[in-house]
């Protein structure tokens, strides 16, 4: 099936939006902001189980969400990791994880 008019220029958006994203992640300081950026981010990642066709048969070598998911994956799961690690730490004397 082809692509609609307006599916490319919102897949082109949408992949937009993902690198700023990603290059801007690092900028916010408040850790409860970034645990929500990065729960977003978490929504994300089922759409790479998608299989690319977005339930549509004979659409695999049309773009769609999952490809700019599945491009991105590795900028996605460092963000999360990073995240991960700035909101905890470990306690000295115990050495259990605190939030």
């Amino acid at each position: 099936m082809p692509l609609n008019f307006f599916q490319l220029p919102l897949l082109l958006l949408l992949g937009r939006v993902l690198d700023v994203w990603m290059d801007k992640m690092g900028c916010v300081t408040q850790h409860d902001r970034k645990k929500l950026l990065a729960l977003a981010l978490c929504s994300l990642l089922p759409l790479v189980t998608d299989g690319g066709n977005s339930g549509v048969v004979g659409s695999s070598s049309a773009p769609s969400s999952s490809d700019l998911i599945r491009t991105r994956i590795f900028a996605i799961l460092t963000s999360i990791t990073e995240v991960l690690n700035d909101i905890t730490r470990t306690e000295e004397d115990t050495g259990t994880i605190i939030e």
